[in-house]
């Protein structure tokens, strides 16, 4: 027992006294008790240079589609209108002016479209099966005919990441937003939908 503290009080002694690893690297500043490591400088940087596979973009002109021109008439004005509370708290919706009507529709960030439920509209589940107009809950219902006309050859399709779809026709409208007029906007009037609405609103604007 004795023999083996002995053993461990050397080895351990020696590994005090033993110089440190890399003790190159280190000096004692005699004013202080403290270690002062010296580091190597980094290697110098090399310049940036481009791979050969990265596609170069540029800009070109397009005709607006969708709620574009309204954006475009908004951001260059101080218009204001306010925000009100949809969807049992979990968004928000706007009043606009569409064919003489006022009407609700939920404000949508992740979007570009504007629409609203027609008269006509038909109302299916999420399996295409029919169901009461109710069953979508829409607010008011828009008329069916656009004032600026019809988009000949042109169908409105799309869905959203809950599931829900549309349908409907493509055509060109006065809209009207805190007070600003867009005319012969593109908008699209829905007349076949799977939609869990919250019976005020009667479509959406997206602004993406």
């Amino acid at each position: 027992m004795l023999l083996t503290s002995f053993l461990v009080a050397s080895v351990l002694l020696q590994g005090i006294a033993a110089t440190p690893l890399h003790d190159h690297l280190s000096r004692r500043d005699k004013s202080s008790r403290f270690i002062v490591k010296e580091t190597k400088a980094f290697a110098p940087s090399t310049p940036l240079q481009q791979a050969r596979d990265i596609l170069t973009l540029k800009s070109a002109s397009t005709n607006a589609k969708g709620s574009s021109a309204l954006h475009d008439a908004l951001r260059a004005s101080v218009a204001r209108t306010p925000l009100i509370s949809a969807e049992s708290g979990q968004g928000y919706a706007i009043n606009i002016a569409f064919g003489g009507r006022t009407f609700e529709v939920i404000l949508d960030t992740g979007s570009s479209d504007l629409w609203l439920a027609e008269q006509s509209v038909k109302c299916v589940d999420i399996d295409g099966s029919p169901q009461s107009v109710s069953a979508c809950g829409f607010g008011p219902l828009a008329s069916n005919i656009f004032q600026g006309g019809a988009i000949k050859n042109e169908n409105f399709n799309i869905s959203y990441g809950d599931g829900e779809f549309l349908t409907g026709v493509l055509g060109y409208e006065n809209v009207g937003i805190a007070g600003l007029t867009v005319k012969n906007q593109e908008v699209a009037l829905v007349n076949h939908a799977y939609w869990n609405g919250d019976g005020v609103s009667s479509g959406l604007i997206g602004f993406a």
